[in-house]
């Protein structure tokens, strides 16, 4: 962490408005960052390059959770080596 921040804050290196709603944190490995979102009426993966945020692919997991507090996936994507695991907020996974 630096000790002290240039004037106006750090340099945004990217930002990523395609994500949809939810609730998600990130996981981050190996140069790719995941975060789960909406999209096209269900719930989804979605990874980006951490470097440049370009989107590399989503995979779908079901359908949108809907309730009086948000809408949308409530979890974080886990990486394990090669894999990625993602459920959705209404208890849906791939295939």
């Amino acid at each position: 962490m630096l000790k002290s921040w240039p004037q106006g804050g750090p340099r945004r290196l990217w930002l990523y408005e395609n994500a949809g709603n939810g609730y998600s944190g990130p996981s981050i490995s190996n140069g790719k960052y995941f975060v789960l979102g909406t999209r096209d009426g269900s719930e989804c993966i979605i990874a980006l390059d951490a470097n440049t945020g370009k989107e590399l692919w989503t995979a779908k997991l079901g359908g949108i959770l809907e309730n009086n507090w948000g809408e949308g996936p409530r979890g974080t994507p886990t990486i394990d080596g090669e894999r990625v695991y993602g459920l959705s907020g209404r208890g849906d996974s791939p295939a």
